[in-house]
């Protein structure tokens, strides 16, 4: 009962509010998409993901289960914001980039010790790595952002149906179409915006609600279930970014547990496991470790920081 409450009444009228806040006039170029909007969006997907593995975790049923299986489709907008992030790192670079720089700088955020002893286990590191690679071979290579683009379209068309070819499990692919779509999104941001300003919203908003209808209902007959997903995950993610034209997505909240997604990312499953082992009702496992998981996320991240500026200072005095 504690965990409906929690996963259903809870968390979900945070979420409405969250969205319940609109534009303001002059707002919209500043605020859509800025860092202060897709950081609180990550706050909400990583909530979400927290309640897909915890559901998963304790063989949860009920309500909550149908609710949280199709959380799923976060990670298509993790992608989507990983996409557009990546492009903008590029943006503000003088020149080609330093691989060699760019990658030393990445490996304190994305610690990539752990991320390779994770890769063969881990469906989301290695395809964000691979995309990572990819966008650095795109942005070496062409000069011309349409250039570019097509060659991260390729790529993330190709990544996915090559591991269903090769017959990875379908958990492996069925949400990263949205990679590129980040890309695009930040290369021509006001002319999509102008666009979707336009009366044709109101016709891709229930195209897109009537397809993701129609690749729920085949994912949960598994008709067939990969195929479907990958459908429902892009669809579910091009009606966020639809309501984020008219919605301006506001939380503290979810703005301060946005900062620390990697880190929660991590270590959530882990501690969730470990709670499993202390207690026997899944309300204390879920309070618990929702707490630890926060309190563990913002120790880690702050300690690789501290480590960081360590190393860099005596690299300055040598």
């Amino acid at each position: 009962m504690g965990t409906n409450i929690i996963g259903l009444g809870v968390f979900p009228l945070l979420l409405l509010y969250a969205f319940s806040h609109r534009y303001n006039t002059g707002e919209f170029e500043k605020e859509f998409f800025s860092k202060r909007q897709t950081q609180t969006l990550k706050g909400i997907l990583i909530i979400f993901v927290f309640f897909h593995h915890f559901v998963e975790l304790n063989n949860c049923e009920g309500p909550i289960f149908g609710v949280y299986f199709f959380a799923q489709f976060t990670i298509a907008l993790f992608f989507l914001i990983s996409g557009y992030t990546t492009a903008l790192g590029y943006s503000r670079l003088q020149g080609k980039p330093d691989l060699k720089k760019m990658w030393i700088k990445r490996s304190w955020r994305l610690y990539l010790p752990i991320v390779i002893f994770t890769l063969p286990t881990n469906n989301f590191l290695t395809a964000i790595l691979f995309f990572f690679v990819l966008s650095d071979i795109a942005y070496s290579l062409f000069d011309s952002d349409k250039k570019r683009l097509a060659f991260i379209f390729a790529g993330n068309m190709i990544y996915p149906f090559t591991l269903k070819l090769l017959g990875f499990g379908d958990w492996w692919y069925d949400d990263i179409l949205t990679f590129f779509m980040g890309v695009a999104l930040f290369m021509y941001k006001e002319q999509i915006t102008s666009f979707l300003k336009k009366k044709i919203y109101w016709v891709i908003m229930p195209v897109g609600t009537i397809l993701t209808v129609i690749s729920i209902y085949l994912a949960i007959m598994k008709l067939p279930f990969d195929y479907s997903t990958m459908i429902r995950s892009t669809t579910m993610t091009v009606i966020i970014v639809l309501f984020l034209q008219r919605l301006n997505l506001k939380s503290r909240l979810f703005y301060f547990v946005g900062e620390y997604t990697w880190e929660i990312f991590l270590t959530h499953q882990i501690i969730i496991r470990l709670m499993q082992r202390i207690f026997s009702k899944n309300i204390l496992v879920l309070i618990s470790s929702i707490v630890l998981t926060i309190l563990s996320a913002v120790i880690v991240n702050k300690s690789v920081l501290k480590l960081k500026t360590i190393i860099e200072k005596r690299r300055m005095k040598n």
